[in-house]
């Protein structure tokens, strides 16, 4: 029997062993595909890729006869070829849009038997069901690759390694800092070290060195904004709105990062009440752990109820965005302002037009 490889294995593999002739990557990290795809070319071609020996097709326009055809063409360039099949949930029934045929099914476990051996053919969807016999079939020649979010230390590895491969490092709580203004996002601080070795030549990156060319954004600008509301503190949430609009950030974007923020502690605070461990509740929401310590602290200042109204509040303000001739600005403010005085929700939430 195979195993699901992550994203760590796969990438080991390809520095000690020759490619696979088929593999199935899916996740819900899309920045990781990109990460994968660019490892296996450069094994593949080693440097000589060219349009000749990559292509890729949308499994949604394939039927069992494109298919055949597709991964049993002769490559033109003579040398090796890759194949990447995107959105192929259909093949290994996650749910997804049209299911596969039985025909096309047939053509792939044929494959699978006897593969091209010019060809590395990719898969790539979003989720996949590991009782399917594509799946299965996969998993037992080690071609299937899960590519989930890199969290904790994992992330914290990440992104040293990237940093160090330029000769750079992180200074004192340089990574908090551009972990937290992230959110953990891979592209965002993929987006960021590429800035970093654009802007300073300095090895040793501090925070104040981050300050300076990344800025702050609304991820880290979110959690000054909780506490203001935490510790009812209408003027202070008030500024820190104000500061986060004239730097660009859309009313709607801001609603939308504040929701996210009192659904984590919600969630947070009910898992902790059931008796869960703080590891525990943290591997659930899925987040970092510098993250994950700020919302421990901020969901202090709320009860559930508090952040069960709040919710509440936010999903009438998403509706009467959609429905309301009423500013977005406007209602931004007044949900805010409201959940700092924890008043009844303003009349403008109702949808009433002015």
């Amino acid at each position: 029997m195979g195993v699901v490889m992550t994203y760590d294995d796969f990438i080991k593999s390809l520095k000690t062993d020759k490619p696979g002739p088929i593999y199935l990557f899916y996740g819900k990290e899309k920045f990781l595909f990109s990460e994968v795809l660019r490892a296996l070319k450069e094994r593949l071609f080693q440097g000589h890729l060219s349009g000749w020996n990559h292509q890729e097709v949308d499994a949604g326009n394939l039927d069992a006869v494109s298919l055949y055809s597709y991964i049993n063409a002769i490559p033109m360039s003579g040398g090796k070829y890759l194949l990447t099949i995107k959105n192929a949930d259909k093949y290994f029934g996650s749910g997804r849009g049209r299911p596969a045929s039985k025909d096309e099914e047939e053509v792939l476990l044929g494959y699978i038997s006897d593969p091209n051996e010019k060809f590395c053919v990719v898969f790539m969807a979003d989720e996949a069901d590991g009782r399917r016999r594509l799946y299965k079939r996969l998993k037992d020649i080690g071609g299937v690759v899960k590519l989930s979010s890199i969290k904790g230390m994992r992330l914290e590895k990440w992104i040293k390694d990237r940093l160090e491969a330029s000769g750079r490092f992180l200074t004192g709580d340089a990574l908090e800092y551009l972990v937290t203004n992230t959110g953990g996002n891979l592209s965002m601080i993929e987006n960021e070290i590429q800035k970093l070795l654009l802007f300073t030549d300095e090895d040793a990156i501090s925070t104040e060195i981050l300050e300076k060319i990344i800025g702050k954004s609304s991820t880290a600008g979110i959690f000054p904004l909780v506490d203001a509301v935490g510790q009812k503190n209408p003027a202070e949430a008030m500024g820190l709105i104000e500061g986060m609009l004239s730097e660009g950030e859309a009313p709607v974007y801001i609603l939308f990062m504040l929701a996210r923020q009192l659904r984590l502690m919600l969630r947070a605070k009910s898992l902790l009440g059931e008796g869960f461990s703080e590891k525990r509740v943290m591997a659930s929401l899925q987040i970092h752990p510098y993250v994950f310590r700020k919302i421990l602290r901020q969901s202090k200042n709320f009860t559930e109820d508090a952040l069960q109204k709040g919710l509440q509040r936010l999903l009438e303000v998403d509706i009467s965005l959609k429905t309301s001739m009423i500013s977005p600005k406007l209602l931004l403010e007044m949900v805010v302002l409201a959940l700092c005085l924890d008043v009844k929700k303003p009349a403008a939430v109702e949808g009433r037009q002015v």
